[in-house]
């Protein structure tokens, strides 16, 4: 509740011969209540109220119940542009929140953008070459969980939760759950509720890991606000081995305000002229560049989170490497100071959440937008046609961007009308087969991010 707001308290007793309600040494019912049902509104309270209600029978017996209040310090609104969306279109989150107490603006965590940083000091760094940083995994070792307890001092509020510790994983990603995870190499797109894939969180390169012979995972604090968890000259599992090595090097940086980046140093595959028939291309190129990683995040529990890429699971051609590489960029999270306004580009239907912390709760704000990608019809006006003739094909579709109708490997019709799309028409060519059927596809335009595919 807020500050100033009246509330209502209510109760059912039996067999009372005298009642008490009292807060802060202040007795609110000083002539007692029958027993049976009762209420009592009171105009306002302080931020955190106890209140204790004692009952007592006819030869003196007695019961207590006690019922902690605490008002809101904060408010929180979250309004998005639309709730219905095309993939890939532009979703503007208006995001207001306000301090009720005359303290400082809230801070607001939840479904927010990674964004690219180009700032020297947010590049990659070497933490191995650091005085007085740890060696969590060494070269050669396969363990799959290593814990990582933060230096003292320090803690990590992950949407709005502290953190004083976190289980590195040697597979790309960090889990604050506190039964870790078990195995969990092969990665999925963001957000993932079941309970395999609750407990992954921040993964800036979550795939199938290996340290061969000389990759290692070290952490440690590069000053007293900003702890450094890094993958150096690490392998993928598939296209390596102990002499064949790739070179994946990138690091996860907490700040104590909430706000982390991905940072990526040297992403490289095979070195040449080693190839490996696994990966496609053989060199590997596309697979240390994210085709076959997840690269993103999600709240504890995994209802809500956003994949910055996904690129697949396992090496296909029909995977996509992150645009442009990974090598030597880096992308930040960071939490919302007061209010904004936030873009995002969901690619799938999703749940997005908002929390800001006040006193030991959160206030939270969500909403659900849909951004689905279907063919609801496709029918031809005659089925069957003489060899030779023409038909009439009609469509109905949701959230496409762009629309090909073929026939074999020939298209028959094409068009990126948004209205067309959704809905239309169109005459196939004189048949020159007997048997034919066009095919239509819809597919969305190649996006960089995704909140929650």
């Amino acid at each position: 509740m807020a500050p100033g707001q009246p509330i209502e308290l209510s109760w059912l007793t039996h067999n009372v011969a005298g009642l008490s309600l009292t807060a802060d040494g202040v007795e609110y019912l000083p002539d007692g209540a029958p027993s049976g049902p009762g209420s009592l509104t009171i105009p306002s309270i302080g931020k955190i109220t106890t209140f204790v209600l004692r009952a007592t029978n006819a030869i003196g017996l007695t019961a207590e119940e006690s019922l902690t209040v605490e008002t809101w310090r904060l408010s929180l609104d979250v309004t998005p542009s639309a709730t219905e969306i095309r993939p890939g279109e532009e979703l503007r989150i208006d995001i207001d929140a306000k301090a009720l107490d005359g303290g400082s603006a809230p801070v607001v965590f939840g479904t927010l953008p990674m964004v690219e940083r180009t700032e020297p000091e947010l590049a990659y760094v070497d933490l191995s070459t650091l005085v007085g940083k740890e060696l969590a995994l060494g070269k050669g070792e396969t363990h799959t969980v290593v814990p990582i307890a933060f230096p003292e001092g320090f803690t990590f509020p992950y949407f709005g939760e502290e953190h004083r510790s976190l289980w590195a994983l040697t597979d790309g990603l960090v889990s604050f759950h506190p039964t870790a995870i078990n195995y969990v190499s092969l990665n999925r797109p963001f957000p993932d509720a079941s309970s395999t894939y609750s407990v992954v969180h921040l993964a800036p390169f979550w795939d199938d890991l290996h340290p061969q012979m000389v990759g290692e995972v070290w952490s440690g604090l590069i000053d007293p606000d900003t702890l450094v968890i890094q993958w150096k000259n690490m392998s993928m599992s598939i296209g390596s081995t102990d002499t064949a090595t790739h070179d994946l090097n990138f690091n996860l940086v907490l700040h104590r305000s909430g706000a982390f980046e991905y940072c990526y140093g040297t992403m490289n595959g095979l070195t040449p002229p080693a190839t490996d028939i696994s990966c496609v291309p053989n060199t590997c190129a596309n697979e240390a560049a994210g085709a076959a990683a997840t690269i993103g995040y999600q709240n504890i529990g995994g209802t809500t989170g956003m994949n910055l890429h996904f690129g697949g699971v396992l090496p296909k051609a029909s995977n996509r490497p992150f645009a442009g590489g990974l090598s030597n960029r880096t992308f930040r999270y960071e939490p919302v100071v007061g209010s904004k306004q936030v873009i995002l580009t969901p690619q799938e239907s999703g749940t997005y959440v908002f929390c800001s912390p006040s006193g030991a709760n959160l206030l939270c704000d969500s909403f659900e937008v849909r951004a689905d990608l279907a063919i609801e019809s496709f029918t031809a006006a005659d089925p069957q046609i003489a060899f030779g003739a023409r038909t009439s094909l009609s469509w109905k579709t949701v959230g496409g961007r762009k629309l090909t109708i073929l026939e074999g490997s020939s298209i028959v019709h094409t068009t990126e009308d948004l209205a067309a799309i959704d809905a239309g028409t169109a005459r196939t060519p004189p048949s020159s087969r007997k048997r034919g059927r066009p095919l239509s596809s819809i597919r969305r335009s190649p996006l960089l991010r995704s909140p929650s595919s």
